[in-house]
């Protein structure tokens, strides 16, 4: 009985390229992932969305000058680095240097 999800029909290439692949390399993909050929088909498909597609809903473009101000304010604008990938920062070797 046929199922009520819609049916795709995929025509393989003859060989591999950056815009296809062979029938025998979707068997090799979905043997070496452990899963059916049509499972191999629906993780490509959904790596695909994931880096094709928007995850998020488009917004009204840039804030407005207003609201940039208002996002600003909730943050503190005085953000001093105590350290740093390699170390201490400038401003900490300044106070620990000696005074001539």
């Amino acid at each position: 009985m046929p199922s009520s999800a819609e049916k795709l029909l995929v025509r393989f290439r003859e060989t591999d390229s950056r815009l296809g692949i062979s029938r025998d390399t979707l068997r090799k993909i979905a043997m070496s992932l452990g899963v059916d050929e049509t499972a191999a088909v629906h993780l490509a498909l959904a790596h695909l969305r994931d880096e094709v597609l928007p995850r998020y809903e488009r917004d009204d473009g840039p804030l407005t000058p207003a609201q940039l101000r208002d996002a600003r304010s909730l943050v503190s604008q005085e953000r001093t680095p105590t350290s740093s990938l390699f170390g201490t920062t400038e401003r900490a070797r300044r106070k620990k240097a000696p005074k001539a």
